[in-house]
């Protein structure tokens, strides 16, 4: 009889051990099905992430590939200086596509608010195409635009290009600061080509609003307006400003680089 209990009891202890076992296990097998469950969502997180920045690489090195295409293709313009892209100056993308306007359009009057490379740039187009234009180079300080002038002469363009030194100062008519005296200037002329890449940015809070609305009666049917630096906040928001205030453009807007923002008139409204 006691032997007996003593397997009885045995039975039941090696009964209750199973049980703790097995309920080990499944809170066990549970865990780690949770942690499988965590570890490839971690492992599923991370492929996006390396998805994505394999595709930011992949874009800037095609960029970049295109810049040193772009520029290749404008040192055959034959300059005698450099001329140097990017940073505060325009970008290739940006030359590229001036070279392509001023080839298509062939404007008779150009007026770029910030002078630069971009000057030295078209006008040498300009001067290879052998048109007859007028080219008004505007900024509002005198060291830019005289080392502009300087570029200008090593070049072979200067003779096609008049500088307006215009201090910025507060306009009555947008509420904002912007090249003192130059709309007295333009008195009679009537742009085919405006270029904004000024004033600068820091300046005031969508520095570059006030060209539209100040210049618009100077522009011609078919001119072409030309923002630089699209891909910026304020001038997003500025294009937006302009596209409602002016229904009459259309934008086209190229994101490489800096980002080159284009309004033309729509057919319509010509």
């Amino acid at each position: 009889m006691r032997i007996e209990m003593l397997i009885g009891i045995n039975i039941v202890a090696l009964l209750i051990i199973i049980a703790v076992i097995c309920f080990i296990a499944i809170k066990l097998k549970s865990r780690f099905a949770f942690n499988d469950k965590q570890f490839a969502q971690v492992n599923n997180y991370l492929n996006s992430i390396n998805a994505f920045y394999i595709e930011v690489v992949n874009n800037k090195l095609n960029e970049i590939s295109f810049e040193i295409q772009n520029s290749i293709y404008l040192g055959q313009l034959g300059f005698k200086y450099p001329l140097f892209l990017g940073g505060w100056s325009i970008d290739s993308f940006l030359a590229k596509y001036l070279v392509q306007q001023m080839v298509a359009q062939k404007p008779k009057t150009v007026l770029e608010l910030g002078s630069g490379a971009s000057t030295v740039l078209m006008a040498r187009c300009m001067q290879i195409i052998n048109n007859s234009y007028e080219h008004f180079a505007v900024d509002h300080e005198k060291k830019y635009l005289e080392l502009t002038k300087q570029y200008a002469i090593l070049n072979g363009v200067v003779e096609h290009i008049t500088f307006w030194e215009c201090p910025i100062q507060p306009t009555e008519e947008v509420k904002m600061l912007w090249y003192g005296g130059l709309l007295e200037k333009l008195q009679g002329k009537k742009i085919d080509l405006l270029l904004i890449d000024g004033p600068p940015g820091p300046l005031q809070k969508e520095s570059r609003y006030p060209a539209l609305p100040l210049l618009y009666p100077y522009l011609s049917e078919n001119c072409t307006v030309i923002l630089d630096d699209a891909n910026r906040t304020d001038e997003r928001s500025i294009i937006e400003r302009w596209l409602k205030e002016y229904p009459e453009f259309d934008l086209v807007h190229e994101g490489s680089g800096h980002g080159i923002g284009v309004l033309t008139r729509n057919k319509l409204s010509l």
